[in-house]
């Protein structure tokens, strides 16, 4: 009887350690950066590989660090997902067939990723909002500009908004990492280089100069700290294809705290292109910066609250 216990333990054991997450170096496997918060990603490559029927087990290692190990026969799988940004992550991928390193099948996992970054835009069908909205908030449609960088070789497009007169806009900078040269679009359609004066991409903000005076601007001395659950917002953006418009959105979830960065959570459309637009309350006071959207979905934003776009600006001066 003795001996059927022991042999019971015995078996559980073998089969946790069969299958349990083994402790790897990041350098052993392959590394990239995708533009997906952590949970998302976890979701694309766990799907990818139920998909192909492999035992799979997830577990947190540490905050802001998942490790997933797959296993079906002869191939095994282990990855590490890191939280880089809010809207971005790390994963390091390491695949054995046989026990040995199998960079073809990782390359699999590359593509199924990246199919799926394109499909969230390509599958997208952009429409113009045709809700009435305040008059406080479509006197500020002028002060929203579309701004074009060159990222060497890569045109990227995204969002800013006038704060100044003297030519000074604001717009997010996780667009402007490694860019070249910066253009920006008024709504009068004319076209002036910009000057990067100020960027900080932990909070996420860059201030740009384009050296000539603007006729519209967002008074920032009129701007709004706190906002309450549900409460109806209006972001005013240029996303791509797709003249300057507006979009209604909802307040629908409480701050959150994403690397000591508070972020607003909104249901709005964010379209490709519309990072660094502003965002307004009923009465066109600015609330926020729109930062981005939960890629799989086209309304679940996240806005840079007023306070931190306060902060950015004040750091440094007297």
């Amino acid at each position: 009887m003795i001996y059927k216990q022991i042999k019971f333990v015995l078996l559980v054991l073998v089969s946790c350690l069969w299958f349990s997450c083994p402790v790897f170096a990041a350098e052993q496997g392959e590394s990239r950066l995708y533009d997906l918060p952590i949970i998302e990603l976890q979701d694309v490559v766990v799907n990818w590989l139920r998909q192909s029927n492999f035992q799979i087990l997830s577990e947190p290692i540490e905050r802001g660090k998942l490790e997933i190990c797959a296993q079906k026969e002869h191939e095994d799988w282990q990855i590490v997902l890191w939280h880089h940004s809010s809207l971005a992550s790390r994963i390091n991928v390491r695949c054995t067939v046989n026990g040995q390193i199998d960079n073809r099948r990782i390359e699999f996992l590359w593509r199924h990723i990246s199919d799926y970054i394109k499909e969230t835009f390509t599958e997208t069908e952009i429409k113009p909002s045709m809700q009435p909205f305040p008059d406080a908030v479509l006197q500020k449609i002028d002060t929203v500009v579309c701004i074009y960088a060159d990222t060497g070789g890569r045109d990227i497009q995204f969002s800013g908004f006038i704060i100044h007169e003297n030519g000074l806009i604001i717009c997010t900078a996780h667009d402007l990492k490694r860019f070249q040269i910066i253009t920006v679009v008024l709504s009068d359609h004319k076209e002036l280089p910009g000057r990067v004066v100020k960027i900080d991409h932990h909070m996420d903000l860059t201030l740009i100069d384009v050296g000539v005076r603007l006729k519209n601007s967002v008074q920032l001395t009129k701007g709004r700290n706190m906002l309450q659950m549900g409460e109806r917002l209006y972001a005013a953006v240029c996303p791509s294809v797709l003249s300057k418009t507006i979009y209604p959105g909802i307040l629908d979830g409480p701050p959150r705290r994403v690397e000591d960065q508070v972020l607003w959570q909104v249901n709005m459309p964010v379209y490709h292109g519309s990072s660094g637009s502003p965002v307004f309350d009923n009465n066109g006071r600015l609330v926020g910066v729109i930062k981005g959207r939960y890629r799989s979905t086209e309304t679940v934003g996240f806005l840079i609250p007023f306070e931190t776009l306060m902060a950015f600006i004040k750091d440094g001066q007297q």
